[in-house]
């Protein structure tokens, strides 16, 4: 109901939450191997890296990343955004798949192809259904 409440107000971006264990697994064993020496040293991340990391506070710190307005997210699910806010949330969040931070982890993470860690959904202009926005790569973080 929340969410039909902001669709008018505001275009919700849709998280529908994959892989995040087991990137959050990877973000654990990348900074652990670069303390041991057993890999190159990380660079810094696109966004704060909460302590302790978990899942629902990785998740809650990248929606606060992608977030460019004053619209809060509704939990972990969907970042209500305005006409003017919608496009950049859209292209922060594409931006990401190209990180060197981002690239690392993926690696570390064993994920040769696609590391689906979310899906991200937007409603498609003219129905009451939602549209994949921003297609999985090779080798990516794919939001």
């Amino acid at each position: 109901m929340a969410l039909a409440t902001h669709a008018d107000e505001e275009r919700p971006i849709i998280f529908g939450w994959k892989m995040v264990h087991e990137f959050v697994e990877a973000i654990a064993a990348a900074y652990a191997q670069a303390a041991l020496g057993d890999a190159d040293p990380m660079s810094d991340p696109p966004f704060l890296i909460p302590q302790p990391l978990t899942i629902q506070s990785f998740k809650k710190a990248l929606l606060s990343y992608a977030r460019t307005g004053l619209a809060n997210p509704l939990d972990t699910m969907c970042l209500p955004c305005d006409v003017s806010e919608y496009g950049r949330c859209l292209n922060k969040l594409d931006r990401l798949n190209g990180d060197a931070w981002f690239q690392c982890i993926v690696a570390v993470g064993g994920m040769r192809a696609a590391f689906p860690v979310a899906i991200v959904y937007v409603p498609k202009p003219c129905t009451e259904t939602f549209q994949q926005v921003i297609d999985p790569r090779p080798n990516a973080f794919n939001l």
